[in-house]
């Protein structure tokens, strides 16, 4: 098209020169951005003039948008009215250009015989004429594969035209007629069928074949076919002394490609002694947790180090990560420097081998990748990379459930049903679907946020996108989330995103036999961020905070990060997020439960004036529930009175850590006891890190020679007292200003210390004989499993055999499941087996579907680490 830009400019100034409508700089700007292809900015100006243009000018401009979208019968509308209605005034390189236009577009569609006719018609203006040599070979180019693609009959013709259209999925009805063809068509054959599939030594020794044996047949479309899914398979299999080898004996013929296979040589030079790409996993079905929604964001390791927020890319064929990622993991990044399409737009990228890429249990070893350079900030600022089809087909199976990815054992994966599935020439993953009845092609992408339809094949008049069903892999549907687009593209009519990918309780990718199933129908919404806080499950929230953050607004993102800090344990940290909130959202719609929020917060760090404060806002703002009133006043008459200058908790240790025995094991007692010192006298305590608050008995206080507040609090529905403990020794460390709840209870009734005081150390590390206390995170890359406090309680995050997240209460005593579970549970690197959890009814907290014992994380000889640093659980 650019050929075109000056001469069809002056061209165009003949004719808008005889009209004033539409000034000439206005006429040559449009015609120079038609010619550049730069339709986004040609749009606005068309809309502004379009009507006025002369109808050269116009149909010039109808031309450009007709090849953004691949609209093939609108292009050529456009080009023959230009070859009719201006035959003799055309500048001859004008005619040549939109002649090529032309025949690109009757190869797009197949209508070889209209296309050996016109290119003969058009090759008669350049004959014998030498300074036109050029035009007349590349029309000769064209009539000569219309001639060969002519036959529509035979066997080897309609292979043929598959083979031209790329068309593997309807290539495999002829499989087993290929062995009867001629050596070029069944080669082609076979490497289009392989091409379609995974790029591995066989696509790489097909296009060798093809180079080395039907160079004569091959035209130059084929001939740079050939060598590019040579280089890419040899490439992303890591066959580095291969690919050298290959750029190395094809170069000096390959033509435009010269440069580019000798960059790729020299790629395999400096990769070679490093292995080909390998794939280590355990004899069974793996799991990788994935987020809820789009974008689906996962967990991976890098040479050891961890990439949270890792996006798992269907539609883009290699996986990528930034320049800053790739400094951080250590990776040897080359200097040639490669540009590739994605999602971003065109990159330039560098590539740069992983020693170990983990994807859960499974580990890929040698993985070559792309480094998108520091130049492209797009890619960095969203999330830390890519992981495309180059590493995921290498898995074999994969199934898509709603909050994780399962890699079946291939033992277990069992048999697939017809092929159903391809990899583009761009190596993005395709489906064949039944529209109406009608074989369709759609893209397959995780990356994409709705369903996309072209409008070439789904006009707006006749499509309703809420109503439009597909039939997919045998199962039909409603698509969710369709949206109409104009652009098309020349091998698919659409783009299946995550709306559809997540509409099956199971939908399984075979890349072994490029196969697509699905199962269990269910329906998928996108959720706002007030639905997911109202779901309650903060460890959810918590999984999927990446990807909220990347599709919400500022006030929504900062929401989501305030309910995922909400009991993480870090008081301040979540009084400033609000804080923040407020200064940009003074009114948002969950101001009570922020509020409220912030309120728990300000108790938890010892802020007892400021807490008052915040309570007479609250109450003269309406920030709160009614049924609260009576204990939010009883709260700001006690903190802004008798506990105004009581000062914050804290902790001296001599040592980062600290043992204390447990007491000796009574029938009355069913918690572990110790003994503390207050106020120089021994009093024992109840070791519960499961409740909130820490609470003595009104005796016992006295006995302590406490003095309970006067002011009430009330506690639980019933009217309480508060006591605040100057010093308490556990052991060699000492507590200050430990408040405690004051309940009527006999003289010598142990204290219950809670996490209102246990959340202050660092770590406990605790089994039947003892409790160590850390004044920091021993945290040491163990497994682990996350914990949260709230409602007064600490609950755990469990996964089971089928790698689903559940929520567990830890409890001191009780283990029991409210619903039916099978196999095991993994909390961290504890395994326990769900059979041994009693079924009861359990009595929902609207939280959690079972509880768990802290003796039983424990185990008969191990320790059960509660880590309050970095609010995560393990055994030792």
């Amino acid at each position: 098209m650019k050929r075109i830009l000056l001469v069809f400019t002056l061209f165009l100034g003949i004719f808008s020169a005889a009209q004033a409508a539409v000034p000439d700089s206005i006429v040559r700007k449009m015609t120079l951005l038609a010619a550049r292809d730069d339709t986004e900015a040609l749009r606005p100006l068309y809309r502004q003039y379009g009507a006025q243009l002369v109808p050269s000018a116009r149909l010039f401009c109808n031309l450009a948008f007709a090849r953004e979208r691949h609209d093939d019968r609108r292009l050529l509308e456009c080009v023959d009215s230009l070859l009719e209605e201006y035959p003799r005034t055309l500048p001859v390189n004008t005619r040549y250009t939109l002649s090529v236009v032309k025949a690109g577009a009757l190869v797009h569609l197949q209508e070889f015989a209209e296309l050996q006719s016109f290119c003969t018609h058009e090759m008669k203006r350049y004959r014998n004429r030498r300074k036109y040599r050029t035009q007349y070979q590349t029309l000769d180019y064209f009539r000569t594969k219309a001639r060969r693609l002519l036959d529509s009959v035979s066997v080897r013709g309609r292979v043929m035209r598959l083979v031209e259209a790329d068309d593997a999925l309807g290539l495999r009805a002829y499989a087993d007629s290929l062995g009867a063809l001629d050596s070029y068509a069944c080669r082609m054959a076979q490497f289009t069928l392989l091409k379609a599939g995974v790029p591995d030594g066989r696509l790489a020794a097909v296009a060798d074949s093809l180079l080395a044996c039907e160079a004569d047949s091959l035209d130059r479309e084929g001939r740079e076919r050939c060598l590019r899914a040579g280089v890419h398979a040899l490439f992303w299999q890591g066959c580095w002394s291969q690919l050298a080898d290959f750029c190395r004996r094809w170069e000096p013929v390959s033509e435009g490609l010269s440069g580019w296979l000798q960059r790729y040589a020299r790629i395999a030079m400096q990769f070679e002694g490093h292995d080909s790409v390998r794939v280590e996993r355990p004899a069974r079905n793996c799991y990788l947790p994935t987020t809820l929604e789009w974008p689906m964001m996962t967990s991976i390791e890098v040479n050891g180090h961890t990439f949270d927020d890792m996006v798992v890319e269907t539609g883009y064929p290699v996986t990528m990560i930034s320049q800053a990622e790739a400094d951080r993991c250590g990776l040897r990044v080359l200097s040639d420097t490669l540009l590739v399409g994605s999602m971003f737009g065109p990159l330039k990228v560098r590539p740069a081998l992983i020693d170990r890429l983990s994807l859960g249990d499974i580990v890929l070893t040698d993985v070559p990748v792309y480094v998108a350079t520091a130049d492209n900030p797009s890619l960095a600022s969203s999330f830390s990379g890519l992981l495309g089809t180059s590493a995921l087909a290498r898995l074999g199976v994969i199934d898509i459930e709603p909050e994780r990815l399962v890699f079946p054992y291939w033992a277990e994966a069992g048999a697939s049903a017809e092929p159903n599935m391809r990899l583009s020439g761009d190596g993005n993953l395709q489906v064949e679907a039944f529209y109406q009845g009608r074989r369709q092609r759609f893209a397959l992408d995780t990356g994409q946020s709705a369903c996309i339809f072209s409008t070439y094949s789904y006009p707006r008049a006749t499509t309703d996108v809420h109503e439009l069903q597909l039939t997919v892999a045998g199962q039909t549907l409603r698509v969710p989330y369709a949206e109409l687009t104009d652009m098309h593209a020349y091998d698919h009519e659409g783009v299946l995103g995550v709306p559809f990918l997540k509409s099956f309780k199971k939908l399984r990718m075979d890349f072994r036999h490029m196969c697509l199933t699905a199962s269990g129908v269910q329906p998928f919404h996108y959720r706002d961020i007030e639905q997911w806080i109202n779901d309650g499950n903060l460890f959810c929230l918590d999984r999927n905070l990446d990807a909220i953050s990347v599709v919400t607004d500022d006030v929504g993102c900062q929401m989501a990060e305030i309910f995922s800090l909400y009991g993480k344990n870090a008081p301040e940290e979540l009084c400033e997020a609000i804080d923040e909130l407020f200064s940009s959202d003074s009114n948002s719609r969950e101001a009570s439960t922020l509020n409220m929020m912030r309120l728990q917060a300000l108790e938890d760090m010892g802020r007892w004036a400021e807490a008052g404060s915040h309570i007479r806002n609250m109450l003269d703002h309406g920030y709160y529930n009614p049924d609260t009133r009576d204990t939010l006043v009883a709260r700001m008459n006690l903190y802004t009175t008798e506990m105004a200058h009581v000062q914050p908790l804290s902790i001296n240790m001599g040592n980062q850590a600290a043992e204390l025995q447990w007491l000796p094991e009574q029938d009355n007692r069913s918690l572990p006891a110790g003994e503390v010192t207050v106020n120089g006298r021994q009093a024992e305590f109840l070791f519960d890190p499961t409740e909130k608050y820490c609470v003595i008995t009104d005796k016992a206080a006295r006995r302590l020679k406490l003095h309970p507040f006067s002011k009430p609090y009330l506690w639980q529905g019933q009217t309480a007292r508060l006591v605040v403990i100057p010093s308490l020794h556990l052991g060699a460390i000492e507590v200050n200003n430990l408040v405690c709840v004051v309940v009527p209870g006999k003289k010598k009734q142990p204290l219950v210390l809670g996490h209102d005081l246990w959340r202050h150390f660092g770590a406990l590390e605790l089994d039947g004989k003892r409790l160590v206390m850390h004044s920091e995170s021993p945290y040491d890359g163990t497994r682990s499993a996350p914990m949260r406090l709230d409602n007064g309680h600490l609950y755990v995050s469990a996964r089971s055999s089928q790698g689903e997240e559940h929520v567990l209460k830890v409890t001191s005593t009780a283990n029991d499941l409210s619903v039916p579970l099978e196999g095991n549970l993994r909390i961290g690197n504890v395994v326990l087996d769900a059979a041994r959890f009693p079924q009861s009814p359990h009595e929902s907290d609207a939280f959690s579907c079972g509880c768990v014992s802290w003796p039983w994380l424990a185990g008969n000889d191990g320790h059960v680490v509660l880590d309050f640093t970095q609010m995560m659980c393990w055994r030792r």
